[in-house]
């Protein structure tokens, strides 16, 4: 769930860092099935985010990623 590599661009010289965001139980509660998740989240839910459709997800799950591209000085 982890990759990091320095890589050459014609940029310059990077170090690249990415790592995934996993679904874990507490997750659930707001992306979760449809069924699952309490009404009162969901009407939290649709108030402050109407378009998301983010649920659905089971623990392990891959929800995403952190990627950084931090460019390496050379000396």
């Amino acid at each position: 769930m982890l990759y990091s590599e320095l890589t050459t661009e014609p940029g310059g010289k990077y170090f690249r860092f990415m790592k995934a965001i996993g679904v874990k139980p507490q997750c659930l509660t707001c992306h979760g099935s449809q069924s699952d998740i309490p009404e009162v989240v969901k009407t939290v839910l649709q108030e402050r985010y109407p378009h998301d459709q983010a649920i659905g997800y089971k623990p392990g799950d891959l929800r995403g990623a952190v990627s950084i591209k931090q460019p390496v000085n050379s000396m």
